[in-house]
């Protein structure tokens, strides 16, 4: 009875294992030979709906956790690796930061005692991180932009915070996002001044944005929520781009909150950011 038994399992392993290879075979020529199904194209005359949805979401949770990465990630936008001169091993550039050591940031003439560190403005080059722990899958994790310090009778700065906090806010505010941006050096005879420029773009929209037109009426909103404490900046206005061109709201605000707009009930300046730091 045992032989019988241990017999009929062997045939029983031995049927699993033709039917998961038979199966596996089926799914791999299902995949291959399958086409994503696709809507046929609407015709020329059909009515157009005007549908009122949220096309860019910064409020998921970008950071993979257990990846053994530290606390904070300070300076990772841009995050790029670089490789060890003696070493030859690849490693996290910890200090990406663009030095300019040519320009007059303070207008007294001279250009050899001032610097502007940087993070250089692109439409091209994303700015958020491209790394094995920044999940690109959720929200509209990708976007683009730069930003400067501009800092006079010195020749070398950069920023003190340049990246994310993943759990400086608590639980009340996770997701643990917490992109930050400071200068937090205090000096008292070198003047500085800082720009930030972070903007969506179109072919990232969410829920059609990419693929439809994208408008205003006076219901639209443009919303942040700023959840630490504000430092060293004047204002924060929004940012709208039509094609390539850029245009800054009058409408300003600061402090932390819940920060909204309907972008229909301001004035809008033409606004033209350039590389490298021209924002």
């Amino acid at each position: 009875m045992l032989r019988t038994l241990l017999t009929t399992l062997k045939q029983a392993v031995a049927v699993g294992k033709v039917a998961g290879l038979l199966t596996m075979l089926t799914v791999a020529a299902h995949a291959e030979n399958s086409k994503p199904w696709l809507p046929e194209p609407a015709s020329s005359d059909a009515p157009v709906e005007v549908v009122r949805v949220r096309i860019v979401d910064f409020g998921a949770d970008f950071l993979r956790g257990g990846d053994g990465q530290p606390r904070h990630h300070f300076h990772c936008h841009r995050y790029a690796l670089v490789q060890d001169k003696e070493t030859k091993l690849w490693q996290p550039n910890d200090r990406p930061v663009q030095l300019d050591l040519t320009v007059d940031v303070d207008g007294d003439g001279k250009t050899d005692d001032d610097v502007v560190a940087y993070h250089e403005f692109s439409l091209d080059r994303p700015f958020n991180p491209v790394a094995p722990w920044y999940d690109t899958l959720a929200g509209t994790p990708r976007w683009y932009g730069g930003q400067a310090i501009y800092q006079a009778n010195r020749r070398n700065s950069g920023f003190s915070e340049d990246g994310v906090n993943q759990d400086h806010d608590g639980p009340f505010c996770w997701p643990r996002e917490n992109w930050a941006v400071f200068h937090e050096t205090y000096e008292i005879y070198s003047p500085y001044r800082l720009a930030v420029n972070w903007l969506w773009l179109k072919h990232d929209f969410l829920n059609g944005g990419a693929a439809n037109r994208v408008t205003f009426d006076d219901e639209s909103r443009l919303a942040l929520v700023l959840k630490r404490y504000f430092m060293c900046i004047d204002s924060v206005r929004f940012l709208v781009c039509d094609g390539r061109q850029c245009y800054l709201s009058e409408a300003a605000f600061r402090l932390v909150g819940t920060h909204t707009l309907q972008p229909t009930r301001t004035r809008w300046a033409k606004y033209d950011p350039k590389g490298p730091h021209d924002i």
